[in-house]
């Protein structure tokens, strides 16, 4: 079960809580309906320290009348969110005749007080036109911070903005003033953290005011604890999401998908991420919307979609960008490229682009030139005229030169390819004739005795019957032999020799197809280091000759990442599948169903990476593209239930891995390896609801399928052995599982722990064998793996504290 000893646990439930506080009552039950119980009781602990009056927004204002905080007498309430509540209030001691704005937070927000404290004399030297003040501060009688801030009387920015039909140029203006201000606490050491139109208003006299920088860490204070505290999901970046460290980057990030909203009245989208296009789909699909978000701005859709092409366009992508070091450098440098595109100046967002600055001098100083371009214009038309005609014969002749050359491409590739089958036919032909009952003395002969004798042939006339493109395409015929033979150790060597062949034929994608198929017979053979080294020299090899384009260059760099990933190099992995997953995208249409393949391979090795966010958004994208394979949508499907198990929703894991087996029935047959992994996620899924009875049922058929499939000895089967092994010793079999363990302790001795399946194997055998210093220092590493699902959590912390046999202390 998990505690308070997992170091998210805290970050998790309070993120939850502020979540529920945006619901309604009503709603609060079925959301925690799938939480974990331990979760689901601290949240629900949470929400009750908070009064009953903080949640419910129709609680009556007038209740507060009267109310002291500090030296503030409560007028009443005008507000409330997800951190605390606002009031307006005056000072009550006579000190000074004003009101202000009182926010109270919410009392599950309690670790914030001592920060508090500690911070609002730095907050409070914030001093800038456009961030409201603030003015005092303290804790109250019952333990919950106060801020006093200066009143401001307005509307959000968004719905000011909407409100007054603001054309662009005078949003792009609010948008400056708010950098300004972000620029201002950046330079005082201060991060915002939750920039969101409700936290910036339009007073009466049209100027931005940014509100809540009470709730701000300084950029020098090293506690990370209460981060998830100060963000709106919504609002969230990325290093918010992945409970990396907040910096002023994540500032920017969240100015950026202000402008956002602001311009084309549209949240951010991960599918779409340049607005034009994010419009242009709105406009197709819901034209009324897109007409009212045009009218806000006084425009027509055609005219919002011509203006925030281009300029704005990169604006806002390039404050956006999920890694925070390829973000504008600061809010600074985002207002100065905002303030160049009122100006019709070039924008520095889109700087490197060829031609960019002379077509935006142009479009500047066009009245200036068009007195001369009139004055040229007569001069000049038979020249242009001219100059076209010979610009289209040109274009036609490269085209024509162009076609003939892919044409004469193709035609070599295909030639090739044809006398590349044609010799290892007449290879293979006369292999067989020489092996003829009456040309060997047993009268028969075996296929690996065939093969041993091809080898030995090819070996001895080699280059001098055949040339080196076709002695490789030979070697790599007799690998693919072997391999389906199942000597992979044979068929490496002999892939090798086609690597060695193809070196000389002086055909980079031949050599590159060789290398890539030499890399997969390294993998079967788990060399992981020989398999990254031969898929890296493959795209090294396209890439040189300049062949990016061809499909076997994604194919290599996701080796490159499924290597990584085999060695539980996650930091590198996930960054390499970034890079093919790019690739993969540039062979267009013709490459979408390797890349529904890439992005298979990328969302698992995200899940066993413990990064949700990405895993869900790949296996997102894959859905769609791998439709029409039923394999790859099959295994697709196996990993959205690992996902959801992952994610600690049990019961929707078990109700879809129950959709999932017949199909995997039907489709995979008996003894197929993948029949066998859609009933370990069904196993899995049995353990997350503590059902250890259903898990072994599931588990034992799967055995059967993957000992037919891959035979003894597999290291499929010790997956399936170590599953098992926790299910007989949650049912209590300790016996059993105590023999399983210590064999699969010898087996995966000085194997990477790429599951973390694997480190909870060492915690269940140490606990099995009453081993308790071993048992501790695996619960300590299977607690650092950042892959491990809740269910693996709730199983180490249950197994931590005492083992068979022996009492807790």
């Amino acid at each position: 079960m998990a505690t308070s000893s997992d170091p998210t646990f805290e970050a998790r439930a309070l993120h939850l809580f502020r979540e529920l506080l945006d619901m309604p009552p009503d709603l609060r039950e079925d959301a925690l309906r799938d939480v974990n119980p331990s979760l689901r009781t601290r949240v629900q602990a949470l929400l009750a320290l908070t009064a009953k009056e903080d949640l419910d927004e129709s609680a009556d204002a007038g209740s507060v009348a009267g109310q002291r905080i500090g030296a503030y007498v409560l007028l009443d309430r005008i507000g409330q969110g997800g951190m605390g509540e606002v009031f307006l209030a005056e000072r009550a001691d006579g000190a000074f005749d004003r009101q202000v704005a009182i926010k109270r937070i919410w009392a599950g927000h309690a670790p914030l007080a001592a920060r508090f404290v500690r911070e609002r004399q730095l907050l409070a030297r914030l001093q800038h036109p456009h961030i409201a003040q603030l003015l005092d501060g303290g804790i109250d009688a019952s333990g919950k911070p106060w801020l006093a801030m200066e009143l401001v009387r307005g509307e959000d920015i968004v719905q000011w903005c909407d409100a007054h039909r603001a054309p662009l140029s005078r949003r792009a203006e609010l948008l400056m003033q708010v950098c300004d201000a972000v620029d201002h606490a950046h330079r005082q050491l201060i991060v915002h953290r939750d920039i969101k139109p409700s936290n910036i208003m339009v007073d009466t006299d049209g100027q931005a005011k940014l509100l809540d920088f009470g709730i701000a860490r300084l950029l020098d204070d090293d506690d990370e604890r209460n981060q998830t505290l100060a963000m709106t999901p919504a609002w969230a970046t990325p290093e918010q999401r992945q409970g990396r460290p907040v910096t002023t980057a994540s500032d920017v990030y969240q100015l950026g998908l202000l402008a956002r909203t602001l311009l084309c009245g549209l949240v951010r989208s991960d599918a779409l991420p340049r607005m034009s296009r994010d419009y242009a789909q709105t406009g197709t699909a819901h034209p009324a919307r897109a007409q009212q978000i045009a009218g806000a701005r006084a425009l027509s859709p055609e005219a919002l979609q011509r203006q925030l092409r281009g300029d704005l366009d990169s604006i806002v992508a390039l404050a956006t960008a999920n890694e925070p070091d390829e973000r504008y450098p600061s809010a600074r440098a985002l207002a100065d490229d905002l303030k160049a595109w009122l100006r019709g100046q070039p924008v520095q967002a889109r700087g490197d682009e060829r031609g960019y600055r002379t077509r935006r001098a142009l479009r500047r100083w066009w009245p200036a030139l068009a007195v001369v371009l009139v004055g040229l214009a007569f001069l000049g038309y038979h020249l242009l005229s001219l100059d076209r005609a010979l610009q289209r014969t040109e274009a036609e002749r490269a085209r024509a030169v162009s076609a003939e050359r892919n044409a004469n491409q193709e035609r070599v590739r295909a030639e090739q390819e044809r006398d590349n089958a044609a010799v290892v036919a007449r290879y293979m032909v006369s292999l067989f004739a020489a092996a003829a009952p009456s040309a060997t003395r047993q009268g028969d002969i075996s296929a690996r005795q065939l093969l041993a004798a091809s080898e030995g042939e090819l070996q001895r006339i080699g280059a001098k019957q055949h040339s080196p493109r076709a002695l490789g395409a030979l070697w790599q015929s007799l690998s693919e032999i072997q391999s389906n033979l199942g000597d992979v150790a044979r068929a490496a060597a002999l892939a090798d020799l086609a690597v060695a062949a193809q070196q000389d034929a002086n055909d980079p994608r031949s050599l590159a197809e060789a290398l890539r198929r030499a890399a997969s017979t390294r993998y079967a053979t788990n060399e992981t280091d020989l398999y990254i080294t031969r898929s890296r020299q493959a795209a090294d090899v396209l890439q040189q000759a300049g062949l990016t384009a061809d499909p076997i260059y994604p194919r290599a760099l996701g080796g490159v990442a499924l290597g990584y990933a085999m060695q539980a190099r996650f930091d590198l992995a996930l960054p390499a599948f970034d890079r093919a997953i790019a690739a993969y995208r540039k062979l267009g249409v013709a490459g979408h169903t390797d890349l529904a393949v890439g992005l298979l391979n990328a969302g698992a090795t995200a899940l066993a990476a413990g990064d949700l966010v990405r895993a869900q958004r790949w296996l997102d994208e894959a859905e769609p593209l791998g439709s029409s394979e039923e394999d790859t949508r099959l295994l697709i499907a196996m990993n959205r239930v690992k996902l959801v198990i992952k994610q600690d929703r049990p019961r929707l894991a078990r109700s879809r891995a129950d959709s999932l087996l017949p199909q995997a029935r039907q489709y995979y047959g008996e003894g197929h390896p993948r029949l066998s992994s859609a009933l370990n996620h069904s196993a899995e899924a049995w353990l997350a609801l503590a059902d250890p009875g259903k898990a072994l049922a599931a588990l034992d058929e799967s055995r059967v399928h993957a000992l037919k499939a891959y035979g003894d000895g597999h290291g499929a089967l010790d997956d399936i052995d170590g599953l098992r092994a926790f299910a007989l010793l949650a049912s209590g079999r300790v016996q059993e599982a105590r023999a399983i363990l210590a064999e699969l302790s010898v087996r995966r001795a000085g194997a990477p722990a790429v599951e973390s399946e694997s480190l909870l194997e060492a915690l269940a055998l140490a606990r099995a064998n009453c081993d308790r210093v071993a048992q501790a220092k695996a619960w300590e590493h299977h607690r650092a793996h950042p892959g491990a699902a809740p269910w693996e959590r709730r199983l180490a912390d249950a197994w931590r504290p005492a083992c068979v046999g022996m009492p807790a202390q």
